[in-house]
C-alpha cells in the first residue's frame, strides 16, 4: 500500500468556494431512519444553494484529532478521517506529540458529541484496523472537517491509495499552512515532533 505524505497549504477563502464531497457511504442509513440514503454526486459552490448532504451519523466521542466514534447504522463505530494525520495525543504505544492535544480539542470544538455529521467514503470502506474511513462533513452547515484540520494547521496530509479523492486540494491546503507557519507548522516546526 503506497503512502503519500505531501506538503500542503491553507487557503483563506469563504467556505462557499470549497469543493465538497464525493459520494455518501454506500448503503448508509440516516440515524433516524431505516431507509438507505442514495449516493450524492460531488458538488461545488454555496452549500445553501446546492442539495445538502443529509446526516447519516452522530458524534459519540472524539478519540483524538483524526479519529472519532460515531453512532452509525445503529451502533457506535470507530471512524478514521481520510487524508489527514494529526499529532498523537492518546496512543499508549507511542509518544505524545507536539500539537496533539490542540488538534483533539479543535476537532471536539468543530463537532462536539451529539453533532449530526455526514460520513462520506472514498474507495476503501475500512482500514486494516477495522475503522470506517470517511470524509466528515458537519451536517448543519456542510462544513468539511478534514479540510479544516489541514487549513488550520492541526493536521498534515497523509494518503493511503486508493483513497486519494481530495489529495490535490488537501496538499495545496497544507502547503499554505506550512508557508504561513499556521498551527503545528509554526509551533512545532512540523508534524510528528515528540513532546519530550
Amino acid at each position: 500500500m503506497k503512502v503519500n505524505r505531501t506538503p500542503s497549504s491553507r487557503r483563506r477563502r469563504p467556505f462557499a468556494s470549497y469543493v465538497l464531497i464525493a459520494a455518501l457511504l454506500t448503503g448508509c442509513t440516516s440515524p433516524n431512519s431505516s431507509e438507505q440514503t442514495s449516493p450524492v454526486s460531488l458538488f461545488t459552490g454555496d452549500p445553501a444553494s446546492a442539495e445538502a448532504l443529509p446526516a447519516n451519523a452522530v458524534v459519540a466521542k472524539i478519540v483524538d484529532g483524526d479519529t472519532l466514534d460515531a453512532q452509525f447504522e445503529g451502533a457506535v463505530t470507530r471512524v478514521r478521517l481520510i487524508g489527514v494525520d494529526t499529532p498523537e495525543s492518546v496512543d499508549t504505544g507511542r509518544a505524545k506529540q507536539c500539537y496533539g492535544a490542540e488538534a483533539s480539542r479543535f476537532l471536539a470544538d468543530l463537532i462536539p458529541v451529539g453533532t449530526n455529521i455526514v460520513l462520506v467514503r472514498d474507495a476503501d470502506l475500512k482500514d486494516r484496523y477495522g475503522r470506517l474511513l470517511a470524509y466528515v462533513v458537519r451536517a448543519e452547515d456542510q462544513f468539511f472537517i478534514n479540510l479544516a484540520l489541514i487549513e488550520s494547521g492541526y493536521a498534515a496530509t497523509m494518503f493511503f491509495e486508493p483513497n486519494t479523492k481530495f489529495e490535490q486540494q488537501f496538499t495545496e491546503a497544507e502547503r499554505v499552512a506550512r508557508e504561513t507557519n499556521t498551527g503545528l507548522w509554526g509551533v512545532c516546526g512540523g508534524p510528528d515532533v515528540p513532546l519530550d
